[in-house]
């Protein structure tokens, strides 16, 4: 009778330690864009003729060395400006989606100038915040 009773509260107790468990992981350490950086020409030029043809978006590369439990999700946290610029433009007009690509349209009222973004990586139970880790640079 008493090991089934050493037994019970055995169990209790590991039921009981289970409770604040977190879901799944996220790793952000080698979080890193290659190119770190994305140029937004606002005027016409010949190396962007079919963007400026077909009105196309500006997209960047997708983060790389970012591991975690799915669905992992992406937000811009945060825009500094180097110089002159309207970081509440660049914040206002830029995406991030899933594979943390950047997307700017081609239709926006972004002024020219550089701007840094942090961002924020989350999934069910973690969230980091990665700062500095783009440039996007409209001229």
């Amino acid at each position: 009778m008493g090991k089934y009773i050493a037994g019970f509260l055995l169990l209790v107790v590991v039921a009981m330690s289970c409770h604040d468990v977190k879901i799944g992981y996220l790793e952000t350490e080698n979080a890193v864009y290659v190119p770190d950086s994305l140029v937004v020409n606002l005027e016409w030029t010949v190396e962007e003729y079919i963007r400026w043809e077909n009105e196309s978006d500006w997209v960047s590369t997708g983060i790389q060395g970012v591991l975690g439990t799915a669905p992992i999700t992406y937000r811009v946290a945060d825009v500094k400006v180097d110089g002159e610029g309207d970081a509440e433009a660049m914040k206002a007009a830029c995406a991030i989606n899933g594979g943390g690509i950047f997307t700017i349209p081609f239709h926006h009222e972004i002024p020219k100038g550089v701007y840094i973004l942090s961002i924020e990586i989350s999934n069910e139970d973690y969230h980091f915040v990665k700062d500095d880790i783009f440039r996007i640079i409209v001229k």
